[in-house]
C-alpha cells in the first residue's frame, strides 16, 4: 500500500519519514548518443511497454528502502503502480523524448479532479530512471537527482523477467 501511495503521491506524496540524508545521489545521464542503448529508440512509449521492477529509491537525498519490489506496468499511455502489498493505483502518462532531459507526466484523478506529477526519466537498457517532484503541482525537476530538502523521489526500476 505504501508504495502505491507514494507513487499516487508523488508517482509518488504519502506521508513519508524521514531519515539522516547521505550525501546527494549522483546525476543520471540521459546517453541518447549510444546507439546500441534503447535510450536512443524513436519511440520511448514502446520502449517503456511491460513490467518495471522498483530497485532502488531515494527521497530528499536519501535512500527510500521501503519503495523497492512494487511494480509499475505500463501498457500505452497507461501506468498501473503495484504496491508491494498488492495494491494498484492507475495513471495516464505522457512522456516527451524530445525534452532535453526527457519529460514524464503522471496524472491520476481523485475526487473527480485530474492532478498531475511533473517529473524527468530515462531508459539506460532495460534500466528505467525517473525523477518526480515531491507533490502533485509542484515544478518539474531540472535533473535526475535528489538532495537534501528537495522533496524529490528518484526511482531506478528494471524490466521484469517475462513470465
Amino acid at each position: 500500500m505504501r508504495f502505491a501511495c507514494c507513487l499516487a503521491t508523488i508517482l509518488f506524496i504519502a506521508g513519508c519519514a524521514e531519515s539522516k540524508a547521505p550525501p546527494a545521489s549522483p546525476p543520471i545521464s540521459d546517453s541518447r548518443s549510444n546507439p546500441g542503448d534503447s535510450s536512443s529508440s524513436p519511440n520511448d512509449q514502446d520502449s517503456l511497454d511491460g513490467t518495471w521492477e522498483v530497485v532502488q529509491c531515494d527521497r530528499d537525498g536519501a535512500s527510500y528502502p521501503q519503495e523497492i519490489g512494487g511494480t509499475v506496468t505500463f501498457d500505452g499511455r497507461r501506468a498501473d503502480v503495484t504496491s508491494t502489498d498488492g495494491t494498484v493505483v492507475r495513471y495516464e502518462i505522457h512522456l516527451n523524448p524530445d525534452a532535453s532531459p526527457r519529460t514524464i507526466d503522471w496524472t491520476m484523478t481523485v475526487e473527480n479532479q485530474s492532478v498531475t506529477l511533473k517529473g524527468l526519466y530515462a531508459l539506460q537498457n532495460s534500466v528505467l530512471h525517473t525523477c518526480s517532484a515531491g507533490n502533485f503541482g509542484d515544478d518539474r525537476p531540472t535533473d535526475l537527482v535528489t538532495t537534501p530538502g528537495d522533496g524529490r523521489w528518484l526511482f531506478q526500476l528494471k524490466r521484469a523477467a517475462s513470465p
